[in-house]
């Protein structure tokens, strides 16, 4: 066991996983609502749909427009001045848009994460095309959707993405990294209120720490200090802890800070290691840091290490298994790998 009681995530037992609680755009695998009456098939959605609860929306029904509806769009001279179109009709939906997704988005509580459509001129949260108001000749510009830019502002340090995203396997890790990183942490929160004590966040704090340091070292201090003063300000140091927390989950781990993690690691164990042993390990960490080699590889080496020499505190860190790994293993669209 873990010093906070949890599973014991380097040796391998699986726990008990939280539920991330997220928002999902709702033609999205879970009803017919797209403006022909079709679904849209996301085989991640799918799979996550067991093991998160989901709360789905679909902005145009709410609306109104029924399905099958007459498409809508984004239309202006640019795209600071779009307006949401319907073309058959001529009705401007922008303010009634607008004041959907404010009322939505103050009744939606906390959630740790969101999969939105792509390019839907509602849900979209990038790259949603812009036409000229007489709709002659190509787009004028790109932006998000309306409902989509109000979700991006709101849910400020919350993993938000569209469903294409989530078929690159390295930005799928970084989302699933930060939906399950928050889960636990809004269980921890939850904890901390009910018992009035800061212990949750303290024993959250050092399971989170190696997977921190491996994102942002300079926000794992800043953290830990929010931590160690959180004893007489506990409400208020638990919201500058999550703000913090989606600052440091916001970009991916570069390879060089997990490098210098695995090390870190490695450390726990060096004493009790043939030289062989490390030359192997030391091999992997450098195929990894070359794109050579999955951060998995280096993973197994060291949980190998743990079933020989136990060490409860690297037992409970989330760095090694920040989420359930088999919502891991999909195809990969092979566009945009990260690394650094």
């Amino acid at each position: 066991m873990g010093r906070d009681g949890g599973a014991d995530v380097l040796t391998g037992a699986e726990g008990d996983w939280p539920r991330p609680r997220l928002l999902a755009s709702r033609c999205l695998e879970f009803d017919h609502c797209r403006w022909n009456g079709a679904v849209v098939e996301s085989r991640f959605v799918r799979l996550l749909a067991d093991r998160a609860d989901f709360v789905t929306v679909c902005p145009e029904v709410s609306l109104g427009l029924g399905v099958p509806r007459a498409p809508i769009r984004l239309a202006g001279r640019d795209s600071a001045s779009a307006r949401l179109i319907q073309p058959s009709t001529g009705r401007d939906l922008t303010d009634e848009m607008r004041d959907f997704s404010r009322r939505f988005i103050a009744g939606l509580g906390r959630v740790d994460g969101a999969v939105l459509k792509f390019r839907s001129p509602s849900c979209g949260i990038s790259d949603v095309r812009v036409h000229s108001p007489d709709g002659s000749g190509g787009p004028v510009g790109k932006r998000p959707g309306l409902f989509g830019e109000a979700v991006l502002e709101a849910l400020e340090g919350v993993p938000v993405v569209h469903e294409g995203r989530l078929l690159n396997f390295a930005l799928r890790e970084h989302f699933l990294t930060g939906i399950y990183t928050l889960a636990r942490f809004r269980a921890a929160r939850e904890e901390a209120l009910a018992s009035r004590r800061a212990g949750p966040l303290v024993a959250f704090h050092s399971s989170a720490k190696l997977l921190l340091l491996g994102t942002s070292q300079k926000e794992e201090r800043r953290l830990g200090r929010i931590v160690a003063g959180s004893g007489s300000r506990l409400e208020e140091a638990l919201e500058e802890y999550r703000a913090g927390l989606g600052r440091a989950l916001a970009r991916p781990a570069g390879r060089g800070a997990v490098v210098n993690v695995l090390l870190h690691a490695m450390g726990y164990f060096k004493d009790r290691l043939e030289p062989a042993e490390k030359g192997v390990f030391l091999d992997c960490l450098e195929g990894f840091r070359a794109g050579r080699l999955p951060l998995s590889a280096c993973q197994a080496v060291l949980r190998a290490w743990n079933a020989r020499f136990p060490d409860e505190w690297l037992s409970g860190q989330f760095f090694f298994r920040p989420f359930p790994p088999d919502l891991s293993g999909m195809e990969d669209s092979g566009r945009g790998r990260l690394g650094r």
